[in-house]
């Protein structure tokens, strides 16, 4: 019941989206386009989880490429989050973003792996942490999950927080 709320926030949140960006557009011209593409986290403080989302929807919605920049918000958000309300949906957000998407699942990794293996192995451990609930109720295996999401192929930690969260659910 509350994956079934939690799909309706969602549809209406992009509903929503969809409808406030198509009378701003109308309004601003390609400006707004630029800047949405480039939408990030300012580099001090705490993610914000609406940029973080509003990145994701648009990505889910325009098919844009991620950049560098908004990789390292995604990982910011995962490394800093507090916000529990909010983690729900920028996981589910996340599952389907990166859900059988191998060229952003590649550069995401690709990225990642710039930072070092010990920041890679902790994103890694926190993106499948955050997309538990999704990874459950999608009945996940390891196998079928480095099939959909090539960018935990390899990684320890990743495996063992996945196993951890199938076991909790």
């Amino acid at each position: 019941m509350c994956k079934n709320i939690m799909y309706a926030i969602i549809a209406l949140s992009i509903s929503s989206f969809s409808t406030n960006t198509q009378n701003i557009k109308s309004d601003t011209g390609d400006s707004f386009n630029n800047q949405r593409n480039n939408i990030s986290v300012k580099q001090s403080g705490s993610p914000n989880c609406e940029n973080i989302r509003l990145l994701l929807l648009n990505k889910l919605k325009r098919k844009i490429e991620l950049t560098d920049k908004n990789y390292q918000s995604i990982s910011r958000f995962l490394l800093k989050n507090k916000n529990e309300a909010m983690s729900e949906e920028i996981g589910y957000l996340l599952f389907k973003v990166l859900k059988r998407d191998s060229k952003t699942n590649n550069n995401y990794l690709s990225f990642l792996t710039k930072k070092g293996n010990k920041y890679k192995e902790l994103i890694l451990s926190n993106l499948i942490q955050i997309m538990c609930i999704d990874l459950g109720d999608s009945e996940y295996t390891y196998r079928k999950l480095i099939n959909d999401f090539v960018i935990f192929k390899g990684s320890m930690s990743a495996e063992k927080t996945f196993n951890s969260c199938v076991v909790d659910k």
